[in-house]
């Protein structure tokens, strides 16, 4: 699938110990697709990579950018993308 160039999409990232799970939207918040990679430099590329056939990417939002999210904050901000941390809910108030 060609990129649309013209879509600017977000990406969500849910961070674990040994994979993190992806989301992609669009402008109006439309899930576009969802997908789950290691926690190392070849799922960091490949999620990069995946999340750029959707579109031109405005911003990445990452759970946890400090801990489980780190090696994957420090990828994408060496390739320039914009990365956004993204505070989980406290468990009490869920």
């Amino acid at each position: 699938m060609m990129p649309d160039s013209n879509r600017s999409v977000v990406c969500g990232v849910d961070t674990h110990k040994d994979q993190h799970v992806a989301v992609v939207l669009d402008a109006t918040g439309q899930l576009l697709g969802q997908r789950s990679f290691a926690t190392n430099s070849s799922g960091y590329s490949s999620l990069l990579d995946w999340c750029m056939t959707f579109g031109s990417i405005a911003a990445i939002g990452i759970e946890g950018s400090g801990s489980y999210g780190a090696g994957l904050n420090r990828h994408l901000t060496a390739r320039r993308v914009v990365v956004h941390e993204v505070m989980s809910p406290k468990r009490q108030t869920r």
